[in-house]
C-alpha cells in the first residue's frame, strides 16, 4: 500500500514515553504502597496522540517492553522489538514520503551502521532520556510535522 501523503512515526517507549529508571522508581513507589508508576506516561501518550490525529500519521512502535504491557498503555500499533528497528525502519519508510524516528539514543542508532544501518533519509528525534518527552519537545514535534505537510502541499 502506498501511503506517500503521509508521515511514518517510529517510536521508542523507554526514554521517550517514559523516564529511565522505571525499575528504582517502581522499587521506591511499592514500599509506599503505590503502584502506579506511570503517572508522567498518560500524558505523554494524550499529547502524542493529539499530534498524531492532527497530522494523520502512522505510527510504528518499537519497544524492549512486552506488549502485553504496552497494550494497556499505549492506542498505537506495537510493532517489534528495538533490534529489529533498522530493516523494518527502512522498509516501511519507502512507502512514506516522510519519516521520523523518536528515540533517546537516535544518535546511536543513526551511527551503529553494522546493526541498523538507517537510511538517512529518516529525520531523527532525540529527546532527553532521563525525562522522556516533555511539552518543549511536543512543540519542536508539532513545528516538524507541520512543516513536513506543509512540504507535500
Amino acid at each position: 500500500m502506498c501511503r506517500k501523503n503521509k508521515i511514518a512515526l517510529f517510536l521508542d517507549v523507554d526514554g521517550v514515553l517514559n523516564q529511565y529508571m522505571v525499575s528504582e522508581r517502581k522499587r521506591r513507589v511499592k514500599t509506599k504502597g503505590f503502584f502506579n508508576v506511570f503517572d508522567p506516561f498518560p500524558k505523554k501518550v494524550i499529547r502524542l496522540h493529539k499530534l498524531i490525529k492532527r497530522y494523520d500519521i502512522d505510527v510504528y512502535v518499537f519497544s524492549a517492553w512486552t506488549k502485553e504491557k504496552l497494550q494497556h498503555y499505549l492506542p498505537f500499533k506495537l510493532c517489534g522489538d528495538t533490534f529489529k528497528l533498522g530493516k523494518f525502519v527502512n522498509k516501511v519508510s519507502e512507502e512514506y514520503k516522510h519519516s521520523v524516528l523518536i528515540d533517546d539514543e537516535a544518535s546511536v542508532i543513526f551511527d551503529e551502521k553494522e546493526r541498523y544501518n538507517i537510511n538517512e533519509k529518516v529525520i531523527k528525534y532525540q529527546p532527553n532520556g532521563d525525562i522522556g518527552l516533555v511539552l518543549n519537545d511536543f512543540k519542536k514535534l508539532d513545528k516538524l510535522f507541520r512543516l513536513l505537510v506543509d512540504i507535500e502541499d
